[in-house]
């Protein structure tokens, strides 16, 4: 008998000293939350920062995206007029060094004489 209210004496004990750990955890945690809660968002001052250091790398960066769309252009053209030259060249090579449209108009004479065997203007 004194074995089982030992027991239930320090059952009771321990019990007790748990509930106040979780009263005094929960009431630390509630304050935490609040903190968090509060201090959660960003500033009015921190969104302008991001927003201004966006803006600078994009000025920095569009530039350099419309000279590489030139680029390609002007090297898409040299391509095109290489490849026109070429073909023309087989043309006269399978057709007795004639080029096409040469019995008349001298279009087609015109633009192999202004680019070299690369292509080039």
């Amino acid at each position: 008998m004194l074995n089982s209210a030992f027991r239930t004496d320090t059952q009771l004990i321990l019990a007790r000293r748990m509930s106040r750990r979780a009263k005094a955890r929960d009431g630390r945690s509630s304050a935490r939350s609040r903190r968090l809660k509060r201090d959660s968002g960003f500033t009015l001052v921190e969104v302008l920062l991001v927003v201004v250091i966006v803006a600078i790398l994009a000025a920095a960066v569009i530039p350099t995206f419309g000279q590489m769309a030139e680029d390609s252009k002007d090297a898409t053209l040299r391509g095109n007029l290489q490849m026109m030259r070429i073909q023309l060249e087989l043309y006269k090579s399978q057709h007795r060094g004639m080029l096409p449209g040469e019995n008349g108009t001298n279009a087609i004479f015109q633009l192999v004489m202004y680019t070299n065997d690369a292509g080039d203007v």
